[in-house]
């Protein structure tokens, strides 16, 4: 019987009553129908599991079952083979993963360089600023001082012309 045919009947037959009620006599109307309560709505899952692999092992033939020592090689290899493949593309993705790491860290690296360069950049301008800032208002002193000098002169050089013709 085929291993499929197998499962079929034993998910859609019974497991046979073996056992006699005690206490009633073989034989009559009572015997043919016995006096089982309902069987319950609810059977538990694991209940009904366990009595499909009773029936299931009840029934099968082990002759047509392959062989389980060829079986567990073959499981054995799979899993051996999947495993290796599994190692091989994680080593794979986090050979890349690092690699891209690495390039964003020296990414990182380069840029914090040129930020730094660019911070020098505005220390040095804003020295120079303030250099010229000063220079600026040492000129803006110096010309007011020479201004306020060259009107008194003139004013000194008025008064001078007044008196000669005055």
């Amino acid at each position: 019987m085929p291993f499929m045919d197998l499962i079929k009947k034993a998910i859609f037959e019974e497991e046979p009553q073996t056992a006699k009620q005690p206490g009633k006599p073989a034989g009559g109307p009572a015997a043919a129908r016995p006096m089982d309560p309902a069987p319950s709505p609810y059977v538990p899952m694991g209940t009904r599991d366990n009595q499909f692999y009773a029936r299931l092992a009840k029934q099968t033939d082990l002759s047509a079952v392959p062989d389980f020592d060829s079986l567990l090689t073959v499981l054995n290899s799979s899993a051996t083979m999947f495993n290796k493949q599994t190692d091989d593309v994680s080593r794979t993705e986090i050979d890349a993963k690092i690699a891209q790491i690495s390039d964003i860290n020296e990414s990182i690296q380069q840029k914090q360089k040129e930020i730094a360069d660019l911070q020098q950049q505005v220390k040095s301008m804003q020295s120079q600023t303030e250099v010229s800032r000063a220079k600026l208002q040492e000129a803006k002193n110096n010309f007011a001082a020479a201004l306020e000098r060259r009107r008194a002169e003139i004013q000194q050089q008025r008064k001078e012309i007044e008196t000669i013709l005055g």
